[in-house]
Protein backbone atom coordinates (compact mmCIF):
# COMPACT_ATOMS: atom_id res chain seq x y z
CA UNK A 1 0.00 0.00 0.00
CA UNK A 2 1.60 3.38 -0.90
CA UNK A 3 1.94 6.42 1.64
CA UNK A 4 1.55 8.71 -1.28
CA UNK A 5 0.30 8.68 -4.85
CA UNK A 6 4.14 8.84 -5.66
CA UNK A 7 6.47 5.17 -5.73
CA UNK A 8 10.21 7.10 -5.77
CA UNK A 9 8.64 8.87 -2.65
CA UNK A 10 7.48 5.98 -0.58
CA UNK A 11 11.12 3.90 -1.15
CA UNK A 12 12.81 7.16 -0.03
CA UNK A 13 10.67 7.11 3.28
CA UNK A 14 10.91 4.04 3.76
CA UNK A 15 14.66 3.70 3.42
CA UNK A 16 14.81 6.99 5.46
CA UNK A 17 12.82 5.27 8.02
CA UNK A 18 15.18 2.30 8.37
CA UNK A 19 18.38 4.87 8.57
CA UNK A 20 16.76 6.59 10.99
CA UNK A 21 15.86 3.14 13.46
CA UNK A 22 19.43 1.93 12.64
CA UNK A 23 20.78 5.39 13.51
CA UNK A 24 18.74 5.35 17.03
CA UNK A 25 19.58 1.62 17.72
CA UNK A 26 23.22 2.34 17.16
CA UNK A 27 23.32 5.44 18.97
CA UNK A 28 21.10 3.71 22.17
CA UNK A 29 23.48 0.92 22.07
CA UNK A 30 26.51 2.88 22.04
CA UNK A 31 25.54 4.84 25.32
CA UNK A 32 25.21 1.34 27.38
CA UNK A 33 27.93 1.72 29.51
CA UNK A 34 27.23 5.96 29.91
CA UNK A 35 24.06 4.84 31.23
CA UNK A 36 25.54 2.55 33.72
CA UNK A 37 27.99 5.68 34.78
CA UNK A 38 31.09 3.47 33.19
CA UNK A 39 33.76 5.83 31.67
CA UNK A 40 33.93 4.61 28.38
CA UNK A 41 36.23 5.43 25.09
CA UNK A 42 34.27 7.02 22.17
CA UNK A 43 33.26 4.19 19.21
CA UNK A 44 32.41 5.11 15.93
CA UNK A 45 30.33 2.32 13.51
CA UNK A 46 30.39 -0.14 12.59
CA UNK A 47 33.14 -1.10 14.51
CA UNK A 48 33.32 0.71 17.70
CA UNK A 49 36.40 0.88 19.57
CA UNK A 50 38.06 -2.10 17.33
CA UNK A 51 40.72 -0.86 15.41
CA UNK A 52 41.51 -2.52 12.64
CA UNK A 53 39.65 -3.32 9.52
CA UNK A 54 41.77 -6.54 8.55
CA UNK A 55 43.07 -8.51 11.90
CA UNK A 56 45.88 -11.26 11.60
CA UNK A 57 44.65 -13.20 14.51
CA UNK A 58 42.04 -15.20 15.99
CA UNK A 59 41.15 -12.63 18.14
CA UNK A 60 42.01 -8.76 19.24
CA UNK A 61 45.90 -7.75 19.44
CA UNK A 62 47.78 -5.70 21.91
CA UNK A 63 46.15 -2.52 20.67
CA UNK A 64 43.91 -3.04 23.60
CA UNK A 65 46.61 -1.35 25.19
CA UNK A 66 45.28 1.66 24.39
CA UNK A 67 42.45 1.31 26.22
CA UNK A 68 44.26 0.40 29.52
CA UNK A 69 46.22 2.97 29.51
CA UNK A 70 42.99 5.58 28.72
CA UNK A 71 41.10 4.39 31.68
CA UNK A 72 44.18 4.32 33.50
CA UNK A 73 44.77 8.02 32.77
CA UNK A 74 41.01 8.89 33.65
CA UNK A 75 41.88 6.93 37.14
CA UNK A 76 39.10 3.93 36.68
CA UNK A 77 39.93 0.82 37.75
CA UNK A 78 37.61 -0.22 34.77
CA UNK A 79 35.78 0.64 31.59
CA UNK A 80 33.87 0.38 28.58
CA UNK A 81 34.50 -0.32 24.81
CA UNK A 82 32.60 -1.43 21.56
CA UNK A 83 33.87 -4.12 19.74
CA UNK A 84 31.23 -3.61 17.19
CA UNK A 85 28.03 -3.52 18.85
CA UNK A 86 28.80 -5.35 21.34
CA UNK A 87 29.65 -3.39 24.89
CA UNK A 88 32.98 -4.87 26.47
CA UNK A 89 34.11 -4.31 29.66
CA UNK A 90 37.94 -3.56 30.17
CA UNK A 91 39.77 -4.13 33.91
CA UNK A 92 42.62 -2.06 34.65
CA UNK A 93 42.83 -2.71 38.28
CA UNK A 94 44.80 -5.96 39.24
CA UNK A 95 42.76 -6.69 42.46
CA UNK A 96 39.71 -6.75 40.47
CA UNK A 97 40.79 -8.52 37.41
CA UNK A 98 42.14 -11.22 40.58
CA UNK A 99 38.70 -11.33 41.81
CA UNK A 100 37.38 -12.23 38.84
CA UNK A 101 39.28 -14.62 37.47
CA UNK A 102 40.54 -16.30 40.63
CA UNK A 103 38.03 -15.25 43.39
CA UNK A 104 34.51 -15.17 41.55
CA UNK A 105 35.29 -17.70 38.72
CA UNK A 106 32.04 -19.14 38.64
CA UNK A 107 30.41 -15.73 37.18
CA UNK A 108 32.96 -15.69 34.66
CA UNK A 109 33.70 -19.45 33.22
CA UNK A 110 33.21 -18.79 29.60
CA UNK A 111 36.16 -17.17 27.13
CA UNK A 112 34.96 -14.80 24.34
CA UNK A 113 36.62 -16.83 21.61
CA UNK A 114 34.67 -17.50 18.19
CA UNK A 115 33.77 -20.95 17.20
CA UNK A 116 31.36 -21.88 14.57
CA UNK A 117 29.88 -25.89 14.59
CA UNK A 118 30.57 -25.62 10.84
CA UNK A 119 34.67 -25.55 11.62
CA UNK A 120 34.76 -28.36 14.30
CA UNK A 121 38.69 -27.47 14.96
CA UNK A 122 37.86 -24.35 16.20
CA UNK A 123 35.48 -26.12 19.40
CA UNK A 124 38.31 -26.26 21.79
CA UNK A 125 39.61 -25.76 25.03
CA UNK A 126 40.11 -22.12 24.30
CA UNK A 127 36.66 -21.44 23.07
CA UNK A 128 34.21 -24.12 24.46
CA UNK A 129 31.75 -22.81 27.08
CA UNK A 130 30.60 -24.16 30.22
CA UNK A 131 30.23 -27.53 31.11
CA UNK A 132 31.36 -28.57 27.59
CA UNK A 133 34.42 -26.81 28.51
CA UNK A 134 34.79 -28.72 32.48
CA UNK A 135 34.42 -32.01 30.53
CA UNK A 136 37.28 -31.24 28.28
CA UNK A 137 39.50 -29.61 31.09
CA UNK A 138 39.00 -32.35 33.38
CA UNK A 139 40.15 -35.22 30.13
CA UNK A 140 42.95 -32.88 29.01
CA UNK A 141 44.60 -31.89 32.64
CA UNK A 142 44.99 -35.20 32.97
CA UNK A 143 47.51 -35.35 30.04
CA UNK A 144 49.94 -32.46 31.39
CA UNK A 145 51.19 -34.33 34.84
CA UNK A 146 55.12 -34.36 36.20
CA UNK A 147 54.80 -37.92 34.88
CA UNK A 148 53.46 -37.13 31.47
CA UNK A 149 55.83 -34.32 30.93
CA UNK A 150 58.57 -36.28 32.14
CA UNK A 151 57.91 -38.36 29.69
CA UNK A 152 57.76 -35.89 26.45
CA UNK A 153 60.88 -34.35 27.72
CA UNK A 154 63.05 -37.26 27.56
CA UNK A 155 62.58 -37.81 23.58
CA UNK A 156 61.29 -34.44 23.02
CA UNK A 157 65.75 -33.01 23.11
CA UNK A 158 66.62 -35.50 20.64
CA UNK A 159 66.90 -32.63 17.76
CA UNK A 160 69.09 -30.56 19.30
CA UNK A 161 71.94 -31.64 17.35
CA UNK A 162 70.33 -30.74 14.25
CA UNK A 163 70.45 -27.63 15.57
CA UNK A 164 73.93 -26.92 16.77
CA UNK A 165 74.25 -28.27 12.93
CA UNK A 166 72.33 -25.61 11.13
CA UNK A 167 73.83 -22.60 13.59
CA UNK A 168 76.94 -23.85 12.73
CA UNK A 169 76.64 -22.68 9.31
CA UNK A 170 76.06 -19.03 10.85
CA UNK A 171 78.42 -18.57 13.33
CA UNK A 172 81.90 -17.07 13.57
CA UNK A 173 80.90 -14.10 11.32
CA UNK A 174 79.63 -16.10 8.83
CA UNK A 175 76.19 -14.70 8.12
CA UNK A 176 73.98 -13.06 10.71
CA UNK A 177 70.70 -15.25 12.28
CA UNK A 178 67.44 -14.61 11.69
CA UNK A 179 66.42 -16.37 14.87
CA UNK A 180 62.90 -16.56 15.18
CA UNK A 181 63.02 -18.62 11.95
CA UNK A 182 65.45 -20.60 13.96
CA UNK A 183 63.41 -21.21 17.50
CA UNK A 184 60.20 -21.78 15.02
CA UNK A 185 61.88 -24.95 13.34
CA UNK A 186 63.52 -26.59 16.79
CA UNK A 187 60.06 -26.06 18.19
CA UNK A 188 58.21 -27.41 15.47
CA UNK A 189 60.51 -30.21 15.58
CA UNK A 190 59.97 -30.55 19.52
CA UNK A 191 56.19 -30.23 19.04
CA UNK A 192 56.07 -32.84 16.45
CA UNK A 193 57.81 -35.57 18.77
CA UNK A 194 55.91 -34.71 21.53
CA UNK A 195 52.35 -34.38 19.92
CA UNK A 196 52.54 -36.91 17.27
CA UNK A 197 56.04 -39.18 18.17
CA UNK A 198 58.19 -38.01 14.84
CA UNK A 199 61.22 -35.62 13.71
CA UNK A 200 59.74 -33.28 11.50
CA UNK A 201 63.11 -33.11 10.38
CA UNK A 202 62.34 -29.02 10.00
CA UNK A 203 65.87 -28.07 9.53
CA UNK A 204 66.74 -30.51 7.09
CA UNK A 205 63.45 -30.02 4.38
CA UNK A 206 61.97 -26.64 3.03
CA UNK A 207 58.36 -28.01 3.02
CA UNK A 208 57.38 -30.34 5.76
CA UNK A 209 53.73 -30.10 7.13
CA UNK A 210 54.41 -29.22 10.23
CA UNK A 211 56.62 -25.74 8.72
CA UNK A 212 53.00 -25.22 6.74
CA UNK A 213 50.82 -25.79 9.41
CA UNK A 214 52.63 -22.91 11.66
CA UNK A 215 52.90 -20.53 8.07
CA UNK A 216 49.26 -21.15 7.70
CA UNK A 217 48.20 -20.23 11.55
CA UNK A 218 50.17 -17.09 11.82
CA UNK A 219 51.03 -16.00 8.48
CA UNK A 220 48.68 -16.92 6.09
CA UNK A 221 46.19 -13.82 5.94
CA UNK A 222 44.39 -13.46 2.28
CA UNK A 223 41.94 -9.90 2.41
CA UNK A 224 38.83 -12.06 2.17
CA UNK A 225 40.44 -14.45 5.33
CA UNK A 226 40.71 -11.35 7.13
CA UNK A 227 37.41 -10.05 6.58
CA UNK A 228 36.22 -13.26 7.54
CA UNK A 229 38.05 -12.41 11.13
CA UNK A 230 37.10 -9.44 11.32
CA UNK A 231 33.22 -10.27 11.11
CA UNK A 232 34.04 -13.25 13.98
CA UNK A 233 35.17 -10.44 16.35
CA UNK A 234 33.01 -7.52 15.12
CA UNK A 235 29.51 -9.74 15.10
CA UNK A 236 29.78 -13.34 16.35
CA UNK A 237 26.25 -13.74 16.25
CA UNK A 238 26.03 -13.17 12.67
CA UNK A 239 29.20 -14.91 11.65
CA UNK A 240 28.22 -18.08 12.85
CA UNK A 241 24.33 -17.34 11.27
CA UNK A 242 26.24 -17.27 8.31
CA UNK A 243 28.36 -20.31 8.78
CA UNK A 244 31.72 -18.10 8.43
CA UNK A 245 34.74 -20.06 10.17
CA UNK A 246 37.93 -18.59 11.88
CA UNK A 247 40.36 -21.21 10.95
CA UNK A 248 42.49 -20.90 7.48
CA UNK A 249 41.35 -23.97 4.66
CA UNK A 250 45.05 -25.60 5.21
CA UNK A 251 44.40 -26.09 8.64
CA UNK A 252 41.33 -27.98 8.65
CA UNK A 253 42.45 -29.76 5.98
CA UNK A 254 46.28 -30.76 7.62
CA UNK A 255 44.03 -31.48 10.85
CA UNK A 256 41.32 -33.70 9.41
CA UNK A 257 43.40 -35.55 7.51
CA UNK A 258 46.68 -36.13 9.69
CA UNK A 259 45.28 -36.98 13.17
CA UNK A 260 42.45 -39.50 12.27
CA UNK A 261 44.69 -41.41 9.45
CA UNK A 262 47.58 -41.69 12.85
CA UNK A 263 44.82 -42.44 15.07
CA UNK A 264 43.55 -45.37 12.87
CA UNK A 265 46.77 -46.80 11.52
CA UNK A 266 47.92 -47.15 15.39
CA UNK A 267 44.50 -48.83 16.74
CA UNK A 268 44.50 -50.85 13.68
CA UNK A 269 48.42 -52.12 13.53
CA UNK A 270 49.00 -52.01 17.30
CA UNK A 271 51.73 -49.74 17.04
CA UNK A 272 52.19 -47.72 20.12
CA UNK A 273 54.44 -44.05 20.81
CA UNK A 274 55.27 -42.37 23.80
CA UNK A 275 53.64 -38.96 22.92
CA UNK A 276 50.28 -37.00 23.00
CA UNK A 277 48.82 -38.49 20.24
CA UNK A 278 49.16 -42.41 22.45
CA UNK A 279 47.91 -40.46 25.38
CA UNK A 280 44.67 -39.84 23.61
CA UNK A 281 44.05 -43.04 22.39
CA UNK A 282 44.74 -45.05 25.05
CA UNK A 283 42.51 -42.80 27.74
CA UNK A 284 39.40 -43.27 24.50
CA UNK A 285 40.54 -46.78 25.01
CA UNK A 286 40.12 -46.97 28.38
CA UNK A 287 36.78 -45.70 28.36
CA UNK A 288 36.94 -41.95 28.34
CA UNK A 289 34.26 -40.39 25.70
CA UNK A 290 36.68 -38.82 23.51
CA UNK A 291 35.50 -38.12 19.78
CA UNK A 292 37.77 -37.63 16.88
CA UNK A 293 36.23 -34.46 16.19
CA UNK A 294 37.99 -33.71 19.94
CA UNK A 295 40.92 -34.99 19.45
CA UNK A 296 41.64 -33.16 16.12
CA UNK A 297 40.96 -30.21 17.83
CA UNK A 298 42.50 -30.29 21.40
CA UNK A 299 45.84 -31.40 19.20
CA UNK A 300 45.23 -28.21 16.89
CA UNK A 301 45.06 -26.24 19.53
CA UNK A 302 47.56 -27.32 21.44
CA UNK A 303 50.13 -27.37 18.57
CA UNK A 304 49.34 -23.70 17.38
CA UNK A 305 49.36 -22.83 20.86
CA UNK A 306 52.76 -24.28 21.65
CA UNK A 307 54.24 -23.35 18.06
CA UNK A 308 54.36 -19.32 18.07
CA UNK A 309 54.36 -18.61 22.16
CA UNK A 310 57.19 -20.96 22.66
CA UNK A 311 59.10 -19.98 19.68
CA UNK A 312 58.91 -16.12 19.94
CA UNK A 313 59.06 -16.19 23.71
CA UNK A 314 62.74 -18.52 22.85
CA UNK A 315 63.43 -15.53 20.50
CA UNK A 316 62.70 -12.40 22.74
CA UNK A 317 64.97 -14.13 25.80
CA UNK A 318 67.61 -14.70 23.28
CA UNK A 319 67.24 -11.35 21.82
CA UNK A 320 67.43 -9.89 25.55
CA UNK A 321 70.75 -11.89 26.62
CA UNK A 322 72.23 -10.43 23.33
CA UNK A 323 71.66 -7.21 24.76
CA UNK A 324 72.92 -7.96 28.35
CA UNK A 325 76.10 -10.06 28.43
CA UNK A 326 75.94 -10.10 32.14
CA UNK A 327 72.63 -11.94 31.86
CA UNK A 328 73.71 -14.22 28.88
CA UNK A 329 77.23 -15.23 30.95
CA UNK A 330 74.80 -16.08 34.62
CA UNK A 331 72.46 -18.16 32.09
CA UNK A 332 75.67 -20.07 30.62
CA UNK A 333 76.79 -20.53 34.16
CA UNK A 334 74.13 -22.15 34.86
CA UNK A 335 73.37 -24.35 32.08
CA UNK A 336 76.90 -25.76 32.25
CA UNK A 337 76.65 -26.09 36.23
CA UNK A 338 73.31 -28.32 35.99
CA UNK A 339 74.73 -30.52 32.53
CA UNK A 340 78.05 -31.23 34.69
CA UNK A 341 74.93 -32.41 37.27
CA UNK A 342 73.41 -34.59 35.15
CA UNK A 343 75.96 -35.45 33.11
CA UNK A 344 75.47 -34.33 30.20
CA UNK A 345 71.59 -35.64 29.73
CA UNK A 346 68.62 -33.34 29.28
CA UNK A 347 65.87 -34.24 31.46
CA UNK A 348 62.31 -32.75 32.69
CA UNK A 349 64.67 -32.60 36.31
CA UNK A 350 67.57 -31.00 34.95
CA UNK A 351 65.30 -28.11 33.19
CA UNK A 352 63.70 -27.57 36.27
CA UNK A 353 66.86 -26.51 38.14
CA UNK A 354 67.48 -23.89 35.95
CA UNK A 355 66.37 -20.76 38.27
CA UNK A 356 67.81 -18.24 36.27
CA UNK A 357 66.77 -19.10 32.99
CA UNK A 358 63.15 -19.59 34.79
CA UNK A 359 63.63 -15.51 36.18
CA UNK A 360 64.41 -14.34 32.24
CA UNK A 361 61.41 -16.32 31.01
CA UNK A 362 59.45 -14.80 33.74
CA UNK A 363 60.36 -11.12 33.03
CA UNK A 364 60.06 -12.06 28.92
CA UNK A 365 56.28 -12.65 29.71
CA UNK A 366 55.80 -9.63 31.98
CA UNK A 367 57.06 -7.46 29.08
CA UNK A 368 56.22 -8.87 26.17
CA UNK A 369 53.07 -11.08 27.56
CA UNK A 370 52.87 -13.91 24.06
CA UNK A 371 48.89 -13.63 24.74
CA UNK A 372 48.27 -10.24 24.31
CA UNK A 373 44.84 -10.24 26.09
CA UNK A 374 42.58 -12.44 28.68
CA UNK A 375 39.34 -12.88 27.94
CA UNK A 376 36.06 -13.85 30.10
CA UNK A 377 32.59 -13.70 29.63
CA UNK A 378 29.56 -13.11 32.78
CA UNK A 379 27.23 -15.89 32.67
CA UNK A 380 25.02 -14.86 35.58
CA UNK A 381 25.01 -11.06 36.26
CA UNK A 382 27.33 -10.22 38.30
CA UNK A 383 27.48 -7.27 41.20
CA UNK A 384 30.98 -6.35 41.67
CA UNK A 385 32.15 -6.17 45.09
CA UNK A 386 32.04 -3.16 46.81
CA UNK A 387 31.36 -0.75 43.58
CA UNK A 388 28.32 0.35 42.00
CA UNK A 389 27.85 -2.01 39.06
CA UNK A 390 26.27 -4.70 37.65
CA UNK A 391 27.97 -6.75 34.87
CA UNK A 392 25.05 -7.70 32.82
CA UNK A 393 24.99 -11.96 31.52
CA UNK A 394 26.49 -11.92 28.33
CA UNK A 395 28.89 -8.98 28.88
CA UNK A 396 32.61 -9.80 27.67
CA UNK A 397 35.64 -8.80 29.64
CA UNK A 398 39.16 -7.74 28.65
CA UNK A 399 42.00 -7.83 30.82
CA UNK A 400 45.17 -6.34 28.90
CA UNK A 401 48.14 -8.04 29.61
CA UNK A 402 50.50 -5.86 28.19
CA UNK A 403 49.02 -3.50 30.32
CA UNK A 404 49.31 -4.95 33.46
CA UNK A 405 52.56 -5.93 32.73
CA UNK A 406 53.78 -2.42 31.88
CA UNK A 407 51.84 -0.55 34.62
CA UNK A 408 54.59 1.33 37.12
CA UNK A 409 51.63 0.60 39.97
CA UNK A 410 52.62 -3.29 39.40
CA UNK A 411 56.52 -3.28 37.96
CA UNK A 412 58.53 -0.03 38.10
CA UNK A 413 60.94 0.99 36.03
CA UNK A 414 58.62 -1.16 33.60
CA UNK A 415 60.12 -1.02 29.98
CA UNK A 416 63.74 -2.29 31.88
CA UNK A 417 64.04 -6.16 31.57
CA UNK A 418 65.11 -7.00 34.55
CA UNK A 419 65.35 -10.73 35.55
CA UNK A 420 65.68 -10.27 39.67
CA UNK A 421 62.33 -8.86 40.01
CA UNK A 422 61.87 -12.87 40.12
CA UNK A 423 64.24 -13.79 42.51
CA UNK A 424 61.60 -14.21 45.24
CA UNK A 425 60.13 -17.33 43.68
CA UNK A 426 57.54 -17.29 46.46
CA UNK A 427 56.43 -13.40 44.97
CA UNK A 428 53.02 -13.40 43.93
CA UNK A 429 53.50 -10.24 41.84
CA UNK A 430 50.49 -8.23 41.42
CA UNK A 431 49.75 -7.68 37.84
CA UNK A 432 51.24 -10.41 36.50
CA UNK A 433 48.51 -13.14 34.55
CA UNK A 434 51.22 -14.16 31.64
CA UNK A 435 49.15 -17.66 31.36
CA UNK A 436 45.60 -16.00 32.67
CA UNK A 437 44.78 -16.98 36.02
CA UNK A 438 42.16 -18.83 37.83
CA UNK A 439 40.56 -22.59 36.73
CA UNK A 440 40.85 -21.62 33.44
CA UNK A 441 44.36 -20.78 32.80
CA UNK A 442 46.40 -22.27 30.27
CA UNK A 443 46.48 -25.76 31.02
CA UNK A 444 49.83 -26.73 29.11
CA UNK A 445 51.97 -23.76 30.44
CA UNK A 446 54.59 -25.79 31.92
CA UNK A 447 55.08 -27.74 28.93
CA UNK A 448 55.31 -24.21 26.73
CA UNK A 449 58.42 -23.37 29.06
CA UNK A 450 59.93 -26.45 29.12
CA UNK A 451 59.82 -26.30 25.53
CA UNK A 452 61.19 -22.47 25.03
CA UNK A 453 64.04 -23.53 27.85
CA UNK A 454 65.26 -26.64 25.14
CA UNK A 455 65.75 -23.94 22.79
CA UNK A 456 67.82 -21.37 24.77
CA UNK A 457 69.79 -24.17 26.23
CA UNK A 458 70.70 -25.81 22.93
CA UNK A 459 71.60 -22.03 21.86
CA UNK A 460 73.97 -20.61 24.59
CA UNK A 461 75.13 -23.93 25.79
CA UNK A 462 77.08 -23.59 22.42
CA UNK A 463 77.48 -20.09 21.25
CA UNK A 464 77.88 -16.98 22.42
CA UNK A 465 75.67 -14.21 20.68
CA UNK A 466 74.77 -10.83 20.40
CA UNK A 467 72.74 -8.16 18.24
CA UNK A 468 73.33 -7.51 14.87
CA UNK A 469 73.80 -4.09 13.66
CA UNK A 470 70.12 -5.09 11.24
CA UNK A 471 68.66 -5.45 15.04
CA UNK A 472 67.02 -2.47 16.38
CA UNK A 473 67.58 -1.72 20.27
CA UNK A 474 64.13 -1.38 20.78
CA UNK A 475 61.41 -3.88 19.01
CA UNK A 476 57.94 -2.40 17.63
CA UNK A 477 54.76 -3.66 18.07
CA UNK A 478 52.25 -5.27 15.78
CA UNK A 479 49.07 -4.55 17.68
CA UNK A 480 46.35 -6.43 15.15
CA UNK A 481 47.81 -10.43 15.72
CA UNK A 482 46.21 -12.29 18.39
CA UNK A 483 50.07 -13.34 19.97
CA UNK A 484 52.68 -10.97 20.30
CA UNK A 485 54.81 -10.35 17.13
CA UNK A 486 57.13 -7.66 16.07
CA UNK A 487 57.56 -5.19 12.89
CA UNK A 488 60.80 -5.83 13.14
CA UNK A 489 63.29 -8.72 12.42
CA UNK A 490 65.34 -9.90 15.03
CA UNK A 491 69.16 -11.10 13.91
CA UNK A 492 71.95 -12.34 16.32
CA UNK A 493 75.60 -12.60 15.85
CA UNK A 494 76.97 -15.84 16.89
CA UNK A 495 80.34 -16.88 18.07
CA UNK A 496 80.79 -20.78 18.59
CA UNK A 497 82.25 -21.61 22.12
CA UNK A 498 85.25 -24.37 21.63
CA UNK A 499 84.78 -26.82 24.73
Amino acid sequence: MLLTNSTSTDVIIGISTIAIIIYLYVKHQYSYWKRLGVPQLKPTFPLGNYQFALPKGLQMGAYTDHYYRAFKKMGAPYGGVYIGLTPNLVITDADVAKTILVNDFNNFTDRNMYSSKHQPLSVNLLSQKGDEWKSSRAKFTALFTTSKLKLFIDFASQGKQDLITYLDHFADGKKDVAIHQVTSLFVADIISMILFGINANSFNSENTDFKNFGRAVFDSFTPLFQLKLLMTHCYPKLAQFLGIGNLQKEIEDFGNAYVPKAVEYRMKNNVRGTDFLQLLIDAKEAGMDLTMDEMVSQSFIFMSGGLETSSSSSMIALYELAKNEEYQTKVREEIYRIKEKYEGKTSYDSLMEHTYLQQVLSEVLRLYPLITNVYRVCVQDYTMQGRDLVIEKGTPVIFPLIGFHRDPDYFPEPLKFDPSRFDDKNNKHKGYFPFGAGPRNCVAARLGIIQSKLAIVAIIENYEISLSPKTPEALELVENTFTLSFKNDIYLKLKKIQK
